[in-house]
């Protein structure tokens, strides 16, 4: 018999509980209105300035957060459970399936520069963010925005509170120095920020409990603290795309022009994601014969996974 370890429940929630907490204190989160902050450079030799992770929010009776296990190209419960939820009858479930399907972060170091005095701070920039300053690391004319001589100062204009927050993003137009250079000894291990659990202990969290029954219909979730609801609201899902064919991995770059447009290609059929495209497919042809053959294609697809 092979020899395991029983999962320690009350640890994990614990532990979970922790992580939950620190999104709220122990990164940062934009005031309303003008905020100007910098960037920091990579926190590691390997030269990456941000670390990217792939979180399912509103898990489990506690709503917590799971980084889910596609990033590392295993099979995710979450993940499973989404794609059950989706194909529901009951609105409330698929519902919680979009609320809760894995989504794309990008952690940073960062300096308030309206607030030194707390020093280098963890941000998870949503795509609405991101894609600004991915765009302006792509571009040569701005060279290396982290530098800490050379760099550039980000203004994020935030607008809105809870489900209605949104961001504009802009760069100022000459690089300056940061204020004071004893900041870059501060700088976090974005690679220890997020907590990585097991295909079974993501079965113990999402169930809430070790004594489960598999069957059991999905129970309603707790509302989530506002920190979270806007971290789901200022999602651009349109945004974010996948390779087809390809599964998400550390080493894969969001990016496919097919994303949305699901058709009967093999390739379409075999990735691991064609359960999101066929999804986002059919909010696209919403009402049209095209949405209605997709959407029966999405049924056949889901039976088979379960």
């Amino acid at each position: 018999m092979a020899k395991y370890y029983k999962t320690d429940l009350q640890k994990v929630r614990q532990d979970l509980d922790d992580f939950h907490s620190s999104l709220s204190s122990g990164f940062y989160k934009p005031k309303v209105g003008k905020n100007i902050i910098r960037i920091m450079p990579a926190y590691s030799e390997e030269g990456l300035f941000y670390k990217r992770v792939w979180v399912h929010f509103n898990v489990g009776p506690e709503s917590q957060i799971v980084t889910c296990l596609r990033m590392f190209k295993k099979r995710c419960f979450i993940c499973e459970q989404v794609a059950k939820l989706r194909m529901s009858e009951d609105e409330d479930d698929r519902e919680l399936a979009n609320r809760m399907k894995g989504r794309p972060r990008y952690l940073l170091n960062i300096v308030d520069l309206k607030d030194l005095e707390s020093g280098v701070q963890k941000f998870s920039a949503p795509m609405s963010v991101w894609n600004n300053i991915e765009m302006w690391v792509n571009d040569k004319d701005w060279g290396d925005i982290t530098d800490p001589q050379k760099g550039y100062d980000i203004i994020l204009n935030r607008s809105g509170r809870g489900l209605g927050t949104k961001y504009t993003v802009q760069i100022r137009k000459e690089p300056t120095p940061l204020p004071d250079m004893s900041l870059l000894e501060q700088l976090n291990d974005l690679d220890e920020a997020v907590p990585v659990y097991s295909y079974e202990e993501q079965k113990e969290i999402y169930y809430g409990t070790p004594d489960f029954d598999e069957g059991e219909e999905s129970k309603e979730q707790e509302e989530t603290s506002d920190e979270i609801e806007e971290e789901i609201e200022d999602d651009e899902p349109k945004t974010v795309t996948f390779k087809v064919g390809e599964d998400i991995g550390n080493d894969v770059e969001p990016s496919c022009p097919d994303f949305g447009n699901f058709n009967s290609r093999e390739e379409c059929k075999s990735c691991p994601l064609a359960q999101d495209c066929m999804q986002a497919t059919i909010e696209k042809l919403k009402d049209t014969s095209d949405a209605d053959e997709i959407e029966a294609e999405l049924k056949k697809v889901s039976k088979k996974r379960k």
